[in-house]
């Protein structure tokens, strides 16, 4: 019943809005009014002091309550009677500040009256609840006199209907959460509501923190890979910390900001279990695996892995899937579960430092200690093939065909690509072969005749000339039979 009085009330305020009058004679009654009201407190506070009780705290609030009305009053006429724009300014100041103090005795009188005690004393709760109303109008007014003092109401009916419903729907109790506050050291459990309006704000400040953390993020990890001692695996890796820290920072900040207290997701985890559990699995599986990946470093940027066939560097760690660049230049995005839970070839997990072996046939007749002194000296030539572990020549096999041999050298895979290193030795190898005569075995077939035996040999004639049509280019002479 009292909260549809006061939706009426409300009403009938914003129609009168922009359309009120203020005169001397109102301030006068008004002030006769608190002046009564405040010697009748003031005459209480006396009696109760002279008889050595302890006064109701309630008496001395009504007197300082009843200064600042009279204060208003006197603002919002002051304001009213000049009309200028510098007055209504430093009104619209005053009466912010005013409404500040009388929110935050609204706030105290409810947790009073969940409380049920003030500094120690009981109180009758019905008293508190009068001095509740009264703050409760008194922020109504102040709402009344600033709109008035502004100027901005639109006098349309239907347009404030709109704002009106617009303005409780997103003022609707989606959730109430409790939370608990200590009041005179007692433990006070009170309910805040979660709003539409309130979540608003919190996705507001979450995507401009987002953009923002991204920004500083990227700052970063340019800033650490431009030092040249911090490899960029550990620069990827600051990035993310940094923007993970910030996240978490920025979502205890909205939460704190709107007033939404963390026993919320006590309801929320529930729901989206049961709602979107199933649909969020993988992206979480991913999700955890990325933060492992992160953490436990089994990969870093730049690493050469092989999984499932696929051969590459890996280019970033994500939180949900990783990006593998392939040496034709195409992207290959895997998630980071299958990075953790198949089998995975890091070729430079421990260090950068990677063996290859390069297989070259030749010719029977070719000296063998030959062909390891030119594999050997290829190798010592090219500036990219380490010293140490020095290369060396292995003599695999007599082939069918050929003599198999294999150089063995180790390289730098941060510095060069396996591939282009390996093609780089071909060329050398068969320029060296050729100044050393060395002959590269090629696929060669034999055929051989077992001389025991006869060959039948037969010729055919693949062109026949009918004997009843002569040949027209045998016709240049005279004709024989």
């Amino acid at each position: 019943m009292i909260r549809s009085k006061m939706d009426l009330s409300e009403r009938q305020l914003k129609a009168l809005e922009g359309k009120t009058g203020f005169s001397q004679s109102d301030l006068d009654a008004i002030h006769h009014r608190i002046n009564s009201q405040r010697a009748e407190a003031v005459n209480a506070l006396m009696a109760a002091s002279q008889q050595s009780q302890n006064p109701n705290p309630l008496i001395a609030w009504r007197i300082e309550f009843l200064d600042l009305e009279k204060n208003f009053w006197d603002i919002r006429f002051g304001a009213l009677a000049k009309k200028d724009s510098a007055t209504r300014k430093a009104a619209l100041v005053s009466l912010a500040e005013i409404k500040s103090r009388v929110d935050d005795w609204a706030e105290i009188a409810r947790l009073r009256l969940v409380g049920g005690s003030v500094g120690g004393s009981e109180i009758d709760p019905a008293r508190l609840r009068e001095g509740l109303l009264l703050v409760n109008g008194m922020q109504r007014r102040i709402t009344f006199a600033t709109a008035d003092l502004e100027g901005g109401h639109l006098q349309t009916p239907v347009l404030d209907s709109i704002v009106a419903k617009a303005g409780a729907l997103m003022d609707a109790e989606l959730y109430l959460a409790e939370e608990t506050d200590i009041v005179d050291d007692r433990k006070i459990s009170t309910y805040r509501a979660v709003t539409p309006a309130k979540l608003g704000r919190l996705a507001l400040i979450l995507t401009v923190g987002w953009l923002l953390l991204r920004f500083l993020s990227n700052r970063v990890h340019r800033i650490a890979s431009g030092k040249a001692n911090i490899p960029p695996a550990t620069a990827e890796l600051a990035a993310k910390l940094a923007f993970c820290v910030g996240l978490a920072l920025l979502v205890i900040y909205g939460l704190n900001t709107v007033r939404i207290p963390f026993t919320v997701f006590a309801f929320l985890g529930g729901a989206l279990a049961i709602g979107v559990g199933f649909g969020t699995q993988t992206l979480l599986k991913n999700f955890i695996s990325g933060i492992i990946l992160i953490f436990e470093r089994p990969f870093r940027v730049g690493d050469v892995v092989e999984i499932e066939g696929v051969t590459g560097n890996i280019r970033s760690i994500g939180m949900r899937a990783s990006i593998i660049k392939h040496g034709n230049g195409i992207d290959t995005l895997i998630p980071n579960s299958t990075l953790l839970e198949n089998k995975v070839t890091n070729w430079n997990l421990t260090d950068s430092l990677l063996r290859h072996a390069i297989t070259v046939g030749v010719d029977y007749a070719t000296p063998t200690r030959e062909v390891s002194r030119a594999l050997l000296a290829v190798a010592g030539e090219h500036g990219l093939v380490m010293k140490d572990p020095a290369p060396e020549v292995r003599f695999e096999d007599f082939g069918d065909k050929a003599l198999v041999f294999s150089l063995l050298f180790w390289f730098d895979a941060g510095k060069t690509n396996r591939e282009t290193l390996a093609s780089d030795l071909r060329f050398m190898i068969d320029k060296a072969f050729q100044e050393a005569e060395i002959v590269i075995a090629s696929p060669q077939s034999e055929i051989q005749f077992n001389p025991r035996s006869a060959l039948r040999v037969e010729l055919a004639n693949t062109c026949t000339i009918p004997l009843d049509k002569p040949d027209p280019a045998a016709q240049t002479g005279p004709m024989s039979p």
